[in-house]
């Protein structure tokens, strides 16, 4: 368990400071020469947008499909709402029945 944290955190470099950063660039600037680092950054830059790239499709894809469904939902809740827009005026004349109702009952136990 203690390797695999130890692998985990050398692998997504959790906290690395300036110097440890410093260290790296100059390592890299020892192993490949000057002329060899900006090959490596377009590279590494290409790299980048790639993925970008592909996590927009992948975004894109996913947007796509759910739109039927987010469509389809959205009908639901507009015919639920109309449903409960005209269920209020029912609801509203069966409460009103039911206090003159009560009120008519509590007439005649008065009078």
């Amino acid at each position: 368990m203690f390797f695999m944290n130890l692998l985990f955190t050398l692998l997504l470099f959790e906290s690395v400071s300036g110097g440890e950063l410093i260290l790296v660039l100059l390592a890299v600037f020892l192993l490949f020469g000057p002329n060899k680092i900006p090959e490596i950054v377009k590279g590494l830059a290409k790299g980048i947008n790639d993925i970008k790239k592909a996590t927009g499709d992948i975004q894109e894809e996913v947007n796509k499909t759910m739109e039927p469904i987010r469509r389809e939902l959205q009908d639901s809740v507009d015919k639920v709402n109309e449903e409960n827009k005209t269920a209020k005026p029912v609801e509203t004349s069966i409460d009103k029945a039911s206090s003159d109702n009560a009120e008519e009952k509590k007439n005649e136990l008065a009078g």
